[in-house]
């Protein structure tokens, strides 16, 4: 597995799930329900978004730059 993103951005993250979901990109969320439990504040809890197989990681990369450049053209 290898981490290619962390944010405290959970829409992001869950956008991001999507799109690697609809690309085929076998994926793991970590750290998604840590503020919920209580222990740490939701500002401080990052979700990390790893990808199981080394051969997506570049496609997974690429899905990550597009959805960011996709958020930052609509805040324009």
């Amino acid at each position: 597995m290898i981490k290619v993103y962390a944010s405290h951005d959970r829409f992001f993250v869950e956008s991001l799930r999507a799109n690697l979901r609809d690309a085929g990109i076998e994926h793991l969320i970590k750290d998604e329900s840590s503020s919920s439990l209580g222990e740490v504040p939701p500002i401080v809890s990052q979700q990390h978004v790893w990808v199981i197989n080394a051969a997506d990681v570049e496609d997974a990369k690429s899905l990550v730059a597009e959805l960011e450049s996709r958020v930052n053209h609509s805040r324009e």
